[in-house]
């Protein structure tokens, strides 16, 4: 049986069982009829907001799910990175310390360093080289009609607005392209990357990608430490 047959099912239960009452308490039709479509309305209106809290409760564990993915990912990869431009200087120190003999040299094993701290100081590596903007606002919208007045989604920069990775900026301000990381004093720096720019973006103001019109609603305005690092083909 289909939910809507259930549900069907189930109102029509409610409705026999009010109407059993009624007879039985010798009420009039009306007064009958009144009393079972309050009741039916209020379990209703109990059901819907049932199922408003289970979807809220959906939305907040794919946010937590998402940034979680994107910062270990974001981790994962600058990890890579440091790793190789470290070893690289090992290499060329030991070079220039011993002759080259013929006999391979054995590396020194590093001591074992804890996850935690390595992300801590990746992260303070990230932020030190950072341009930083304080007291920044913070806006959401949806790649939606209410929001962006067309539903296909495209961005400034070409690519489909992605919830919880997309940004728009002002691009006077923080260029296309580049790496944001927002800090709302939480201890947990989100990243997302600037490839949208919006007519009500200026200055000091960010607005972040979400799921949802309603969502973006909910989420309201706000205001955070931001970082961002242009792209590298605008460094060089």
């Amino acid at each position: 049986m289909s939910q809507r047959k259930e549900k069907y099912a189930r109102s029509m239960e409610r409705h026999i069982s009010h109407l059993e009452i009624c007879d039985a308490r010798h009420d009039s039709r009306e007064a009958c009829f009144e009393h079972t479509l309050n009741t039916i309305q209020a379990q209703d209106a109990a059901d819907y907001a049932a199922k408003i809290r289970k979807s809220r409760e959906n939305v907040r564990r794919t946010i937590t799910e998402t940034r979680k993915w994107r910062r270990c990912t974001w981790l994962a990869v600058i990890a890579l990175m440091l790793c190789a431009v470290l070893c690289l200087t090992i290499k060329v120190k030991a070079d220039a310390v011993q002759p080259d003999t013929g006999i391979p040299v054995m590396p020194v094993e590093n001591a074992p360093v804890q996850e935690d701290y390595e992300n801590a100081h990746i992260e303070a590596a990230l932020l030190a080289k950072a341009h930083k903007i304080e007291n920044c606002t913070v806006t959401h919208y949806a790649a939606c009609v209410e929001c962006c007045g067309k539903a296909d989604g495209i961005t400034k920069s070409g690519v489909k607005a992605t919830p919880y990775v997309t940004v728009a900026v002002d691009p006077e301000i923080i260029p296309l392209g580049s790496d944001v990381l927002v800090d709302y004093g939480d201890g947990d720096i989100q990243y997302y990357r600037a490839d949208d720019i919006g007519e009500a973006v200026k200055g000091a103001h960010i607005d972040l990608c979400v799921q949802s019109y309603a969502e973006a609603v909910q989420l309201g305005v706000t205001t955070a430490t931001v970082y961002w690092m242009a792209p590298v083909e605008a460094i060089l």
